[in-house]
Formats: C-alpha cells, sequence, structure tokens
C-alpha cells in the first residue's frame, strides 16, 4: 500500500512539475515476456506477434527472441491505453497480462506490460483396427517416441475416446514431432502402426485441442 502511494505521488509530481513548465507529461509503454508462472522471464519461441494500443492504433512488431518490446508512441498523462494481441506469434498464444496492460498514464512513473506468451499443445490419436471388444491378457500398448508416454488401449471402454478410437495421454506441443509406436503387442496380435509419425500443425485449431486422428493401429492375429 505505501509503495503505489509513493508511485502515484511520484508521478502526480512529474505532471505538477511540467505544467508548471508549459509541457504536458508523456510516458513510453514497455514490457516484458514472461511464462505461466508470471514472474520467470524469457525470449520469445516464436516470430510474428504484432501487439497493438487498441485506444491510438500503435503497433509494435516483435521477433524471435526477444525479452523485450517497446510501442513507438508515447501516451499523454492521463490518456488510457490497452494493450492486445493484434497477430499472435507462430504455434503460441501470447495474453498481455491485467492489470499492467490496461491504465490511464500517469498512475505510475513506467508503463510495463506484462505478457505470457505460451507454446500451442494439441492432442494426437487415431483408431485401433483389428482387436476384439474384449479385454486380452496383455493390452496394447502405445508409446509416442516424442515425450514418452505410454497408452494402454482398453476395448470395453464406454467413455471418449470410444474404441476403436484413441488419444495419446500427453499432450504434444505444436511444432514438435512424434511417433506413436507399439510397446506392447497384445495377446494373440501382432500390430503395426500407420500415420505414426508427423510434426503437429495446430493451424487455427484452438490449443489443447486434437489436431492429429489419422494414426491407424493395424493389428491382426499372430501367426
Amino acid at each position: 500500500m505505501k509503495s503505489n502511494y509513493l508511485r502515484s505521488c511520484a508521478a502526480l509530481l512529474l505532471a505538477l512539475s511540467l505544467a508548471a513548465c508549459g509541457g504536458k507529461s508523456s510516458f513510453t509503454i514497455s514490457g516484458v515476456f514472461t511464462t505461466s508462472d508470471l514472474v520467470t522471464l524469457q525470449p520469445l519461441n516464436n516470430s510474428g506477434l504484432v501487439l497493438e494500443n487498441s485506444n491510438n492504433g500503435d503497433t509494435v512488431s516483435v521477433p524471435a527472441g526477444a525479452t523485450s518490446f517497446t510501442f513507438p508512441k508515447q501516451v499523454d498523462y492521463g490518456e488510457v491505453y490497452t494493450i492486445v494481441v493484434k497477430t499472435p506469434p507462430n504455434h503460441m498464444n501470447c495474453t498481455p497480462q491485467f492489470p499492467s496492460n490496461t491504465d490511464s498514464a500517469g498512475h505510475t512513473t513506467s508503463i510495463k506490460v506484462i505478457v505470457e506468451c505460451l507454446q500451442n499443445q494439441y492432442i494426437i490419436g487415431g483408431t485401433v483396427n483389428g482387436l476384439p471388444t474384449t479385454a486380452t491378457t496383455l493390452p496394447l500398448i502405445l508409446i509416442n517416441g516424442s515425450n514418452n508416454s505410454p497408452y494402454t488401449y482398453d476395448p470395453t471402454l464406454t467413455t471418449p475416446p470410444i474404441p476403436p478410437l484413441f488419444v495419446m495421454p500427453s499432450e504434444v506441443l505444436d511444432g514438435a514431432t512424434y511417433g506413436v509406436t507399439v510397446l506392447q503387442n497384445p495377446t494373440g496380435y501382432t500390430c503395426t502402426v500407420a500415420n505414426g509419425n508427423g510434426i503437429v500443425n495446430g493451424g487455427s485449431i484452438p490449443t489443447n485441442q486434437q489436431a492429429v486422428s489419422n494414426i491407424a493401429v493395424n493389428c491382426v492375429p499372430a501367426s
């Protein structure tokens, strides 16, 4: 509380001082990028990000690898600013954090905006073909080599994904590779995987949704 009071007083004194000299105080909007904990600073992973002050149309394009950004136009004392994402970076989702992204200039001596940027991640899965609808002594187990998360196929499930559909338990980052293989064949069957390798490209699909659904696990009775 004391800290906020001191910052407010400092901003007020600055404005009064400039007004006495016949000027008007202006403020630069700058900011940093952070992870989901909103504390750890990190460079922007991917290119394409454009931030905008929606109150005056001012924009700044941020390159990949940048750790901070600064808007080209200053805002006058008392002018309202709201920082939004005009264009998200490739394979990422960025969110300017409230309340740092919107206010009227002059409440603090400097304007610092915190922007959280996270890599999109997606569900991958497909269909199991050739297995009975009853459980076997040894179940089919699949594994994704990109994150080593095994999946045990249960043909008796009655909740989504309902067999023969399946989804792997761990999501894959957008732009990352995946490689689904058979870790364990079910009792009495030999299974192979088609379309098990690729690169996730979520495109316009919302993060945390299914982006890959064409993986086919084909099983035949063991000879």
